[in-house]
């Protein structure tokens, strides 16, 4: 039996469309573990968070694999929850950590086994290029990535407009703040969109575009 965090499709068995959407800045946050989105206060979870990471990894993982240095084991989720969306390369990262890359290889493999990340294998139209394409790991749980790198940064409540003046977050700059995710994490930016009331992939939206009078320099 597997058994995956909370998915958004989960929470509209007992959600309304409006409750979903305020819970949308501390699902992107903390995650889905159920015991963390069982608590309303966020200091509470971020203490399981933590404990979840630490039972977890430094316990669980270490006795499975006889790992003698856990601080090897969080040094590698941490290079990869700081490159999400990019290509990894183990000797890289073996490189930054001192181990060498099949040690690496070894360990995103039981981290993939256990359900922290998932592996995006490379994709090319030519086979062959595809099978030498290096991979792209992406965590499961938004709420463990963040956890790892301490970062539990939340949305302002407001954003601000070209002209300097802020302007209250609508569903608008919501949707472009999920199609920006949607490299970093596609399984979750999938879900919001849906949550979002569209039907379609948010793969098949148009990307953001760009304001060019917000690139010129001003002196104060």
């Amino acid at each position: 039996l597997t058994l995956y965090p909370i998915a958004q499709i989960e929470r509209a068995m007992y959600l309304t469309p409006y409750e979903r959407r305020e819970q949308l800045e501390e699902d992107l946050i903390y995650g889905g573990y159920p015991e963390a989105v069982a608590t309303g206060d966020s200091a509470e979870k971020k203490r399981i968070l933590n404990e979840i990471v630490g039972s977890y990894l430094l316990k669980d993982i270490l006795a499975l694999e006889r790992v003698k240095s856990p601080k090897v084991l969080l040094d590698i989720l941490r290079l990869l929850a700081f490159q999400i969306g990019g290509e990894v390369s183990y000797a890289e990262i073996g490189t930054q950590v001192g181990i060498d890359a099949k040690t690496v290889a070894r360990y995103l493999d039981l981290f993939g086994k256990t359900f922290i990340i998932h592996r995006l294998d490379g994709f090319s139209r030519n086979l062959r290029k595809e099978i030498s394409k290096k991979s792209k790991y992406f965590f499961l749980d938004n709420g463990i990535r963040n956890t790892l790198i301490a970062n539990f940064m939340e949305f302002a409540n407001a954003v601000v407009r070209g002209d300097g003046t802020e302007a209250s977050c609508a569903k608008a700059e919501l949707e472009k703040v999920v199609l920006v995710l949607a490299p970093f994490a596609p399984h979750w930016a999938e879900e919001l969109w849906s949550q979002l009331g569209h039907p379609d992939s948010v793969f098949t939206a148009r990307w953001p575009r760009y304001d060019p009078q917000l690139l010129i320099e001003t002196e104060v």
